[in-house]
């Protein structure tokens, strides 16, 4: 598993709202579970892209 490729569909499943970028909470943890990943991960993916996770409804993304 390559990180690089985590970070692009994290950027191709990325959306801009209000000019910022967005990621579904269900993305990321979709993202998570196919590259077999804590979603923690993936949130580390967003901060160093300056994308928001939102929609989140369990907490795992602040």
């Amino acid at each position: 598993m390559n990180m690089e490729e985590v970070r692009k569909e994290v950027l191709e499943n990325s959306f801009e709202e209000k000019g910022k970028k967005r990621l579904k909470c269900e993305d990321a943890l979709r993202i998570a579970a196919k590259y077999q990943l804590k979603p923690h991960k993936i949130g580390g993916v967003c901060n160093r892209n300056d994308i928001k996770i939102v929609a989140c409804q369990l907490g795992c993304f602040k």
